[in-house]
């Protein structure tokens, strides 16, 4: 009898591969040139599923590289011949020998469950392989020390099993060169995977999760047939979701993504199409449709602030301005309240000719089109400069006197009558998400990738105090740090803010005796500093006594010593895993004044803004009223802290995603404090 505990494993780990191959698509299909997953600062061009290659799982490849991908979501480290691991070292070799070229990668994807002897130490003796580091003036960790010596014999057994001679200095190196860790929280609910939602949210109408569900099941599709797909046939299955490989191409590839009305190559320039105040023969609004240019291409109509004027005629108050008359039409019914007891007059063009058809016309439309290619930024507002995260936003021409020509998007608040309206955007996720206003959402994946460190492991309690030293250094270049020998053989640094602290040797030499003491300290009192072990998938390590740690859970490694040790790039690479520690955070601004919404001297920090609705009801339950708002981001730590100082030095302070009682008492939440740490995991 089989039991169902392998091909669980088996399914979980298919799984994972296609989430890998899923997490390349959505790079190709949201026009990313990186990938900082995989350390890629390129763009993906195709991507290949089950190869005759001998790293066979998943090859993405582009200009001048080449990266075969191993997926394991669970494997350890063994010397074993017919361990997981020595498959994996077979293949990488087996790649050497039979189709070794420049620009090729040999990548062990896993994720955060793995053994740490390849999350952390194969990961550290690869990188500093790369990086030539002196082993001797840094020597190796025992566990670090075993971690290579295996990786070497399974290397050495698997070319001699392959070529019948002993492999020679250089050719080892240079295997063990090429090999990287990846370590892939993109499990479902995993960090990486809800980042991701964020990337397909900014680039898709589709709801991202759906999406996301779409692309995993390609990769099994893919892979099931053994197939590989490049760019443009990705684009034809998939592309029709997205954006084009170009944004600021064309105003027709946007058309994917926003279902832009009315824009086309040939964007309707023949016409202004005006509401004008018409207080003549009882009427209240002249609706009237014009001719835009003369035959020898002068304008007809002239525009300024916020009035129109016809030739050798007084200026007329303007209300709006349209390249047709069914936007206008739109606006109208949009704004039927506005209009309800008005007296509208309509004066259409009394002329069967097709004024956009003109050579005039059409030459400006080329221009039109061209400039709003031109436009870097497509969708940052014309008017106030924010992004645009509304449905519904106008897509405008600034054809007037004494302003610059532009075309783009406007947010619906920032229209002026002037403004010439071509068409607008519809948007599935901004009408899902209608109180995420100004928000940025390909700011807010770039910076989750790397960020939040602090969010990324549970703290056990409903209500936490956040340890922020306010007077935090992180200038320091110091060539020194400090290492923490465990009694498993295992290591760790000390870090501040998840990365590894740089120190001058007097510095580092001072803080490594008192940390000795207290480890004496601690032992002596039968109660040993200790640091939980990172398992079963656990994001994140706590340093406390082994009392403590054994009260929340955690299974304690006892500290041995701390050491004093040259900083190196492959212990930062590996150990500071982070860019940030707090950050990214979105906070609510008020959206008359652009100030933060402090509410009783308190400001609330949201680490998912898409759950902004949730909280809002919450709030709202305890009776908290807020202003109309749009939504900032604290991209980095650094304005993390300055607007922390800034706030706090006001008498204010701030709550990372709270909720509230009816009666207004906090339940759940981060409270922002100075204090150095929390609960004994180091802040």
């Amino acid at each position: 009898m089989t039991g169902s505990g392998g091909g669980s494993a088996t399914n979980s780990g298919i799984d994972f591969q296609q989430r890998i191959a899923a997490l390349a698509m959505a790079h190709i299909l949201c026009n990313q040139e990186s990938m900082q997953a995989l350390e890629l600062n390129a763009r993906v061009q195709t991507i290949a599923f089950e190869t005759d290659d001998a790293i066979d799982d998943l090859t993405l490849s582009g200009d001048g590289f080449q990266f075969f991908i191993q997926a394991k979501r669970n494997i350890s480290l063994s010397e074993l011949a017919d361990s997981d691991y020595s498959s994996v070292i077979e293949q990488f070799v087996r790649q050497y020998i039979t189709g070794n070229r420049a620009g090729q990668r040999y990548i062990l994807a896993t994720s955060p469950s793995s053994s740490s002897r390849v999350t952390k130490d194969l990961r550290k003796v690869t990188t500093a392989t790369r990086l030539n580091e002196d082993w001797s003036a840094n020597p190796l960790t025992e566990n670090e020390s075993a971690t290579l010596t295996k990786t070497k014999n399974l290397v050495k057994l698997h070319y001699k099993e392959k070529t019948t001679k002993d492999i020679d200095e250089k050719d080892l190196t240079e295997i063990l060169r090429r090999i990287y860790v990846a370590v892939l929280d993109i499990e479902e609910g995993g960090a990486l995977e809800q980042a991701v939602f964020f990337l397909l949210a900014g680039n898709s109408p589709i709801p991202p999760q759906l999406l996301w569900g779409g692309l995993v099941t390609l990769g099994l599709t893919l892979a099931r047939d053994r197939l590989s797909i490049d760019e443009p046939a990705l684009r034809e299955r998939m592309g029709k979701y997205f954006t084009s490989p170009d944004t600021a191409q064309s105003p027709m590839a946007r058309e994917t993504f926003f279902e832009l009305t009315h824009i086309t190559e040939n964007v309707a320039s023949g016409r202004e199409v005006v509401l004008i105040e018409y207080p003549e023969d009882g009427a209240d609004i002249l609706f009237a449709e014009l001719r835009r240019f003369s035959d020898d291409g002068s304008r007809r109509v002239t525009f300024s602030g916020d009035e129109v004027r016809f030739a050798n005629n007084d200026p007329w108050r303007l209300v709006g301005r349209f390249a047709t008359m069914k936007g206008a039409e739109r606006h109208i019914v949009s704004n039927i309240e506005e209009f309800r007891d008005k007296e509208v007059v309509i004066a259409p063009i009394n002329s069967d000719e097709d004024f956009d058809a003109t050579p005039h016309a059409l030459a400006q439309a080329a221009f039109c089109f061209e400039e709003f290619r031109k436009n870097a930024t497509p969708f940052t507002c014309l008017n106030c400069s924010e992004f645009i995260s509304e449905d519904l936003a106008p897509f405008i021409e600034v054809d007037e006197e004494g302003f610059q020509y532009a075309v783009g998007f406007v947010h619906q608040g920032c229209v002026r009558p002037t403004y010439r309206i071509l068409g607008g955007m519809s948007s599935e996720l901004f009408r899902n998400h209608t109180l995420l206003k100004n928000f940025n959402y390909e700011i807010w994946y770039e910076r989750i990738q790397r960020g939040q460190a602090l969010f990324r492991s549970p703290v056990g309690k409903p209500v936490a105090f956040i340890a922020r030293d306010p007077h935090h250094n992180d200038f320091s270049r110091g060539k020194w740090c400090i290492r923490i020998d465990l009694e498993d053989g295992s290591s760790r640094y000390m870090v501040e803010r998840a990365r590894v602290v740089r120190r001058s040797q007097a510095d580092a030499t001072s803080d490594a005796s008192e940390m000795n003491a207290a480890i004496g300290d601690a032992q002596s009192r039968q109660d040993p500093l200790c640091y939980s072990k990172d398992e079963d998938g656990i994001v994140g390590e706590y340093f406390s006594t082994y009392s403590r740690l054994i009260a929340m859970d955690r299974t304690p490694v006892a500290c041995l010593e701390a050491k004093v040790v040259p900083y190196t790039r492959s212990i930062a690479e590996t150990y500071s895993v982070y860019e940030n520690f707090y950050a990214p955070l979105a906070f609510l601004s008020d959206a008359e004044t652009g100030d933060p919404i402090i509410i009783s001297d308190v400001l609330s920090l949201l680490t998912n803004p898409l759950d902004l609705d949730k909280f809002t009801k919450n709030w709202s339950m305890a009776g908290i009223q807020l202003p109309e708002f749009t939504v900032s981001i604290l991209e980095t730590d650094e304005r993390f802290d300055r607007f922390m100082n800034l706030l706090q030095a006001s008498g204010a302070g701030a709550i990372v995603d709270p909720l509230l009682a009816p009666n207004g008492d906090l339940i759940r939440g981060y409270v922002v404090s100075d204090n150095s740490f929390l609960d004994g995991q180091q802040r």
